[in-house]
């Protein structure tokens, strides 16, 4: 016959066992969320610079979408070519 107690301890490996399986999938989808929100922020700050700064570096302000996607790398127009 199990005890009040015992179901309870039971229940809280239960829980924590339920958090270990669902924290990667957790960790997953808050990274996305904070790179969208960071690339979302890089967009405005891309636009709101002059031409000339995105000529220096590399850009043209037709590129700006596309530079900033969803992708491994995806800052890969702010190294210097030379990397």
């Amino acid at each position: 016959m199990n005890s009040p107690r015992r179901a309870q301890t039971a229940s809280i490996f239960d829980v924590m066992t339920i958090a270990r399986e669902f924290a990667p999938a957790v960790g997953r989808a808050t990274g996305f969320v904070q790179r969208a929100i960071r690339m979302r922020r890089d967009r405005r700050r891309l636009h709101a610079m002059p031409d000339h700064m995105l000529k220096d570096m590399g850009i043209a302000r037709c590129e700006i979408s596309s530079s900033t996607r969803f992708r491994s790398g995806s800052t890969a127009w702010l190294r210097p070519s030379g990397e």
